[in-house]
């Protein structure tokens, strides 16, 4: 993949994970000590990518920052990456209508290094995955494909709605591709038709047949100028050579097996959380062979502090202190406090974040910028949680809900 410029779709809102979208863009979200942008952009820079290009839109600036800050000193010498932004160059360009629109307003930045590659890897910003994006173009290679579609299996009645989905002939040449079908019109994997094949959002393309695919859609006034409804459809049906590559033969040194997740929703998003943190977690965070680099703090080690602290399940970040409490399945953010006797159950900690003496919280999300006053209870009355003005949603048919305390909300 060393010759293959890799942009990263980065401009998604995230509606479905307000509060914490308010403020950023999806792919800017913290996801512990990373944020979620960075398992793409690590998959890009572990594949060999020399040139990688985030294309973001929605509330960049600190997902700009994050890029330009630290993936840039990190990649160092010989290998780059840049942020796009929406062009601006008309009316008919004051932002990205969809992901094809995205592509072909920056394609002049291809366009700056064509002579040197034939194909184009484009990765989404907003989903957590490990991904060996070598094995993938390879695939791409030996079955003479012009667009790849990396895919994953999944039950019918979660892909509804939610996904592209394929249909393939046995050598995982594409037939058909619909976007987001409802449930009745998911086409089941032959012989397992209670599953089915859907799009993750991974894209590896001829370089010239994406180009001319993409005029086609920026001029024809019927499209959405997505990928996914327009651009991939139109490519089947003009004979080019679409294949799916399917995740679940993806091998990474390291990676006990191919991990992909849409934390498109809060619940989601709080389930892949609490996935982190058992004695085998899904994504080997600690993996010599795949790093999935975090930006450094220069921050003191965390501390607990106490005779009696107990913390089964957790890890914190540097300049974290923990004061004689009880944590149990809870992550802990940057110079976050968490006071005496205090009692955290599956949650999750942002940044800069105090939990006061005798608080209790069960399955929080608490973004940064906030204090918890002391001897109070978060999570355990939902009107209560809701009267305070907190993003509440279910998580089970237990009757279980997550709580989210928006970034900067101040108790009254």
């Amino acid at each position: 993949m060393h010759n293959i410029p890799c942009v990263v779709l980065a401009g998604g809102a995230g509606s479905r994970l307000r509060p914490l979208t308010d403020v950023r863009a999806k792919p800017a979200v913290p996801f512990g000590k990373h944020r979620i942008i960075d398992f793409a952009i690590a998959a890009a820079v572990n594949g060999g990518a020399k040139h990688i290009y985030v294309v973001t839109q929605y509330a960049p600036d600190s997902l700009i920052r994050h890029v330009n800050g630290f993936w840039g000193p990190y990649l160092g010498f010989g290998r780059s990456i840049t942020t796009a932004q929406p062009r601006h160059r008309n009316d008919a360009e004051a932002g990205f209508s969809g992901t094809a629109c995205a592509m072909y307003q920056n394609w002049h930045l291809i366009e700056r290094i064509r002579a040197q590659v034939s194909e184009v890897a484009i990765l989404s910003g907003d989903h957590i995955m490990v991904m060996n994006m070598e094995q993938m173009v390879a695939w791409h290679y030996e079955h003479n494909s012009a667009f790849t579609v990396a895919a994953v299996t999944m039950r019918r009645e979660d892909a509804a709605g939610n996904f592209g989905i394929f249909e393939i002939d046995k050598r995982y040449r594409v037939q058909r591709f619909v976007e987001k079908p409802s449930l009745d019109a998911v086409p089941g994997i032959p012989g397992n038709p209670e599953y089915c094949l859907a799009s993750m959002g991974n894209y590896i393309a001829n370089a010239p047949t994406l180009a001319t695919a993409l005029t086609h859609d920026a001029h024809d006034k019927s499209s959405t100028h997505d990928f996914g409804s327009d651009v991939i459809p139109r490519l089947i049906a003009s004979g080019a050579r679409v294949h799916a590559y399917p995740f679940e033969q993806d091998r990474t040194p390291g990676q006990p097996t191919p991990y992909w997740r849409d934390v498109g929703t809060l619940t989601s998003f709080y389930h892949t959380l609490n996935q982190m943190l058992g004695h085998e977690p899904p994504v080997n965070m600690q993996n010599p062979d795949y790093p999935i680099p975090s930006c450094p703090d220069n921050l003191p080690t965390a501390q607990t502090l106490g005779d009696n602290v107990r913390t089964p399940f957790s890890q914190f970040a540097g300049g974290a202190r923990i004061d004689n409490a009880y944590l149990r399945w809870c992550s802990i953010g940057r110079r976050s406090w968490v006071g005496n006797h205090a009692t955290l159950d599956s949650s999750h900690i942002g940044d800069d974040v105090y939990v006061g003496s005798g608080t209790q919280l069960l399955r929080v999300i608490c973004d940064k910028h906030v204090r918890i006053p002391d001897n109070i209870k978060v999570g355990f009355d939902r009107d209560h949680d809701n009267a305070r003005g907190f993003t509440t949603v279910d998580l089970n048919e237990r009757g279980e809900w997550l709580t989210v305390i928006p970034q900067g909300y101040t108790f009254a």
